[in-house]
């Protein structure tokens, strides 16, 4: 009867562990989708190596309670080349979570890629309230981040050091207290190719903010920002420029340029890019200073209320 019970209490608890592990074959690890199912994750990229595919079940809400080692992130650190399928997945920090913490880290020669998941409510007490990424590099494909905050720069995303691609994605109501609510680069490089920047807020640069860094818009949409200095950009340094049919538009500046601000920086629009009917208290459109250059080499640069280009 002893030998019974004990073998009853260890299947229970065998099954109960097997509960909250992902589910491995050949490389690829599908979490599922219950009361653990944060844990789950969390454990598939603790034991992620190179070239591992995490699979996400179905409109599944991850929602992350605490940090994961105290260092203000919520998952282990990337570290490795990692690819999430999220199936229209939510990964959030937990509304009644006591202290902030970002969602993801991605460092040194690690490699992040996310398809299809959404990022939500993501908080740091410095950069990338969503992710910040030191010398990686992050892939979003079909992906939103929304409501992610942060309290220095990039309330979505930060990058320094490292190089972002986002493509057919929406970057929506985040918020940085000085640089970039949507993005912020510094010395990174970043392309953004068929996707909305939008209602995100900062001081500089209320869609995307950068220092010393390479920034590409293709096909790419930016309104209804808002910043004190540049609604929808603000440039020190560096490049941006505006590919395709890329529109900066109705973006919002308490002071100079309300679609963007270039410090010593180089803008180029080409092809039918538009920076357009954008809003300031100076210069509604674009703001040039301490030797910033603009090159028009589109067809459709933009008609204001008042100068469309001013230099300073």
């Amino acid at each position: 009867m002893r030998q019974n019970i004990l073998a009853s209490v260890c299947l229970t608890l065998f099954v109960l562990c097997i509960g909250n592990t992902p589910t491995t074959h050949a490389g690829v690890v599908t979490v599922g989708c219950s009361e653990q199912s944060a844990h789950e994750l969390v454990e598939a990229l603790r034991l992620a190596h190179d070239d591992s595919q995490i699979n996400l079940s179905p409109d599944c809400v991850y929602t992350l309670e605490h940090e994961y080692d105290g260092d203000g992130v919520a998952l282990p650190p990337i570290e490795h080349h990692i690819t999430i399928n999220g199936q229209n997945a939510t990964i959030e920090r937990s509304a009644s979570a006591r202290r902030a913490f970002r969602l993801f880290s991605v460092r040194g020669n690690g490699v992040l890629r996310l398809d299809n998941v959404i990022l939500h409510n993501g908080a740091s007490e410095s950069d990338g309230g969503g992710i910040a990424i030191d010398g990686g590099r992050v892939e979003l494909f079909n992906s939103t981040l929304v409501g992610n905050r942060a309290r220095n720069d990039g309330g979505a995303i930060f990058v320094t050091d490292g190089s972002l691609h986002i493509d057919n994605c929406t970057v929506v109501e985040n918020s940085a207290e000085y640089f970039g609510g949507g993005i912020a680069g510094v010395h990174g490089v970043v392309s953004i190719v068929d996707s909305t920047i939008i209602l995100n807020s900062a001081e500089f640069g209320g869609g995307i903010a950068a220092y010393e860094s390479e920034i590409e818009l293709k096909t790419t949409t930016m309104f209804s920002n808002q910043a004190i200095y540049g609604g929808g950009v603000s440039l020190v340094g560096g490049e941006l420029a505006l590919n395709g049919e890329s529109v900066v538009s109705d973006n919002s500046a308490e002071e100079y340029g309300g679609g963007l601000v270039n410090y010593a920086g180089r803008v180029v629009l080409n092809d039918s890019s538009v920076v357009s009917d954008n809003h300031s208290a100076y210069v509604l459109n674009i703001y040039n200073a301490d030797g910033g250059t603009v090159a028009l080499n589109s067809r459709n640069l933009v008609r204001n209320y008042d100068t469309t280009v001013r230099f300073d």
